[in-house]
């Protein structure tokens, strides 16, 4: 169970019948910018866009990447897939500002967290106004954890409670140190 300092129902409405998590709102209530850059992927240089929180001389990266999936209704959508949190330089997301720590629960590593979801029974919001980028109900749960949890905690990883320890112990599910994000796998909802 995560305990939220704000209720999400703050930021749900509906449009034309979709309903609707106004994630960017949430993430400027909380003090976070958008900021994009460009990266090496498949060949070919990309531009993507992740959020920063401004620490002086650090600065936390969050990016929630949204993967396309059929879902519960047959339907190709893009859904959050991915949430990558980090210590980084200022304006530059590659440069981590702690080094990596093979101890998963340290509170100052970086985590890279892929979310395997139960959608039975949940309702799916769009997050991005112009965008169709999609979230179920857990998962802005979730957003809203990590988006509020800075203004608290600004020098730890969110990732690294007790609420998630069951993430870090998952069997069926391994952890890898082959990327240069720590990763917690997720073992469901």
């Amino acid at each position: 169970m995560l305990n939220l300092p704000v209720e999400i129902d703050e930021y749900i409405s509906e449009k034309d019948g979709v309903p609707h998590f106004t994630m960017d709102s949430l993430a400027i209530d909380y003090g976070w910018k958008l900021n994009t850059a460009s990266r090496f992927e498949d060949g070919k240089t990309v531009e993507y866009s992740y959020y920063y929180y401004d620490c002086g001389e650090m600065w936390i990266y969050l990016e929630f990447e949204f993967l396309e999936d059929d879902h519960t209704d047959g339907e190709m959508r893009n859904c959050l897939g991915r949430i990558k949190y980090a210590f980084i330089y200022p304006d530059e997301p590659e440069h981590y500002y702690y080094e990596p720590d093979n101890e998963f629960a340290s509170p100052t590593n970086n985590a890279y967290v892929y979310l395997i979801r139960n959608v039975m029974k949940q309702e799916l919001y769009q997050v991005k106004e112009e965008e169709e980028y999609y979230a179920y109900k857990d998962e802005i749960i979730l957003m809203t954890y990590v988006f509020s949890f800075v203004s608290r905690y600004p020098e730890y990883n969110p990732f690294c409670f007790e609420a998630f320890e069951t993430w870090r112990e998952c069997d069926y599910y391994p952890i890898s140190n082959e990327y240069p994000w720590d990763q917690y796998e997720a073992a469901g909802w």
